[in-house]
């Protein structure tokens, strides 16, 4: 899947206040998803429960892009170069063995909480320390932030034994379909 083919989805289901001026939102959505990746893994859920979870986590990253006037390919540019669709990600994924094992993804997991808590710490200092205002070196910041976790979700990912297009197909589906039915609104995956 294109990388701005999944970003026009994201942006397009979203359905949170103040949308294109509200980092805040998006930036908890991040981490309270990046947490529940980690605890799927933890208890040992399914490929397609993790597929799931990355998925949200990915909407999150799109939708905190935007907040940043940006594309969802601007944070994979800094990740991949060039990259236009999801698995060239995987060249931003070290070049070492990789454990599949529980602890390689309990590794990995932790890696995209961290990487996404590290977004939300950018987001309150910028109005604890910038007063709300978007500076241009508050923005660097953060899509640097973005794209480090954009980098934690292609290995988790890849850990966890899926592809990332795989990840960024079930979620547009996902999503477009709760779009058709009018449930973008509401709480769980039973929507």
């Amino acid at each position: 899947m294109k990388i701005d083919d999944y970003h026009k989805i994201a942006v397009s289901t979203a359905a949170y206040e103040g949308q294109g001026r509200n980092p805040t939102y998006p930036a908890l959505g991040l981490a309270g998803e990046a947490a529940e990746f980690g605890e799927k893994v933890l208890d040992g859920a399914t490929l397609e429960q993790l597929a799931k979870e990355a998925g949200d986590v990915l909407w999150y990253v799109a939708n905190m892009a935007r907040e940043m006037r940006a594309d969802l390919r601007d944070v994979a540019e800094a990740v991949a170069p060039g990259c236009e669709e999801f698995d060239c990600l995987r060249q931003a994924v070290p070049r070492q063995p990789v454990d599949h094992g529980t602890e390689g993804r309990l590794r990995a997991a932790l890696r995209l909480a961290g990487r996404a808590g590290n977004v939300c710490e950018r987001v309150k200092k910028l109005y604890r320390d910038d007063g709300g205002e978007l500076t241009e070196e508050r923005r660097g910041l953060i899509m640097a932030g973005l794209s480090q976790t954009l980098a934690a979700l292609a290995s988790a990912a890849l850990v966890c034994g899926l592809g990332m297009s795989h990840v960024a197909e079930l979620n547009a589906e996902k999503l477009l379909d709760r779009k058709k039915r009018g449930h973008i609104k509401g709480d769980g995956d039973d929507r």
